[in-house]
């Protein structure tokens, strides 16, 4: 069977925010023959000054920059925007109807906090173009007593699957190591039930690291 290609679009540490448009506009041209859709990721706490581009000038210019490149395809690549739940409302509301202007698709994903999201989710609950981004990675090592695709089951609309050791013992500790799947602790047993259940047909997107402790000579 075909298998569904998604790439994830973000900038790297070493790249300046000012030379992020142009930097994700080479990216996506590089990889639209080879995936079904893609993700534009602006909110990874991993990457320095990244979420920054949740400013709408930065997030303006990038998306219609896409978008522009876009048209001189025969093949439609839908486009997905995933942000952080925990920036000011102002500014997600603006993210929004630049989201609902543009034909663009909104996945909040779940982060450190339960409430952030809750709020959020509830508040856009009637725009169609919001949904839910299930990050098992983040589930298991910040919010483990939390199951995120139960609550928000209904709105799933995309997947970040990367693995790590778990909740530290030491709390200023941060696992978030982005390994590849079966490296670290996670339940994908589990995971894939509540998968199958609730949403069968949806792509499966790796978030996975380079510059974990596991492999860090990846990074060379």
């Amino acid at each position: 069977p075909k298998c569904v290609i998604g790439a994830s679009l973000s900038k790297c540490t070493a790249s300046s925010n000012e030379d992020a448009p142009k930097d994700l506009e080479k990216s996506f041209a590089i990889l639209y023959d080879f995936v079904d859709y893609f993700a534009l990721n602006v909110s990874c706490p991993n990457v320095k000054n990244l979420c920054q581009l949740q400013d709408i000038g930065f997030l303006s210019e990038i998306i219609d920059r896409l978008l522009t490149l876009r048209r001189y395809y025969d093949d439609y690549r839908p486009i997905l925007l995933k942000v952080s739940p925990d920036i000011p409302q102002e500014q997600l509301d603006e993210i929004i109807d630049l989201a609902v202007k543009r034909g663009v698709k909104v996945a909040m994903e779940n982060l450190f906090t339960l409430g952030c999201l809750a709020v959020m989710m509830e508040r856009y609950k009637k725009v169609p173009e919001v949904g839910f981004c299930y990050d098992n990675g983040h589930e298991h090592c910040y919010t483990e007593t939390v199951s995120w695709m139960d609550i928000f089951r209904d709105r799933v609309v995309a997947t970040h699957i990367h693995d790590n050791p778990g909740r530290p013992e030491d709390r200023t500790a941060d696992y978030d190591w982005h390994l590849l799947p079966f490296e670290g602790t996670c339940d994908y047993q589990t995971m894939m039930q509540k998968l199958n259940c609730y949403c069968p047909d949806l792509p499966l997107m790796l978030e996975v690291s380079l510059g974990n402790p596991r492999h860090p000579k990846l990074t060379q």
